[in-house]
């Protein structure tokens, strides 16, 4: 099938991208011979690493705007957590912090929702960064004593676009640092995830239902190739709404 037009939906924040050529989608790519070589492949690693990275970026900016009205009653928090001691295992960290979750699940009575980003300090430590969408107030001590392996910082997250450039700086890094080798660059448990949305009627529902007053962002570009030449262009809108469309 083919498409001039694909919306994703995060909650109230709306991504459409409307395209000069058509795409194709419903349909699955061809499984290749084991003695072949996937495009992938022979791509550079740096290169790799920066569309890993873009993605990323991407996908949580959608997370942070789709999430961030949905708790009216709460204020965003954004949260430091640091080791005291040296710890250097990515993998063993991550353990520390689903714990840490978990008994702050439980003292809240109800799941937090949350997206965190480990990183690795000068010294090598992981530390977590974690911007928050539900948390009441809890004096840092409480939190100090739930964490229990060092210290944390906690404070109202007023400006949440300093905060995804604050949470995204170090990404590149990441991708293309072993010490994240089979571990993730970033987790979450929140309640509105993107969802992608491919069909030229339903994408274009959703474009006729917004309101112009609800546009918060435009962008266009083209797609070229390896000569330079445009294959494709591109238009980006962005919408913050309360629309619901039929489908």
């Amino acid at each position: 099938m083919l498409s001039n037009a694909k919306a994703i939906k995060t909650g109230k924040f709306y991504q459409l991208s409307f395209y000069k050529r058509p795409f194709k989608y419903g349909y699955s790519l061809p499984k290749l011979p084991k003695s072949a070589t996937s495009p992938i492949s022979t791509i550079d690693k740096d290169t790799l690493s920066r569309m890993s990275t873009n993605r990323a970026k991407k996908q949580i900016r959608r997370l942070i705007i789709g999430n961030n009205n949905h708790y009216p009653q709460y204020k965003p928090v954004f949260l430091t957590l640091t080791f005291s001691i040296n710890f250097q295992s990515l993998k063993q960290a991550n353990k520390h912090f689903q714990l840490f979750i978990k008994s702050m699940n439980h003292r809240l009575g109800y799941r937090l929702r949350y997206i965190a980003v480990p990183e690795f300090q000068d010294r090598g430590a992981v530390h977590y960064h974690v911007l928050s969408f539900n948390l009441p107030f809890i004096e840092g001590k409480t939190i100090e004593n739930i964490w229990k392996h060092g210290g944390t910082d906690i404070c109202i997250a007023n400006r949440i676009r300093g905060l995804f450039n604050y949470l995204t700086k170090d990404l590149y890094k990441a991708y293309s640092d072993s010490r994240y080798a089979n571990q993730k660059r970033y987790f979450y448990s929140l309640d509105n995830h993107p969802k992608i949305i491919r069909k030229q009627e339903d994408a274009s529902e959703i474009y006729y239902g917004m309101r112009k007053e609800e546009l918060i962002g435009k962008s266009e570009y083209d797609i070229k190739d390896s000569r330079g030449n445009s294959t494709n262009h591109i238009v980006n809108l962005e919408y913050l709404s309360t629309f619901l469309p039929s489908s």
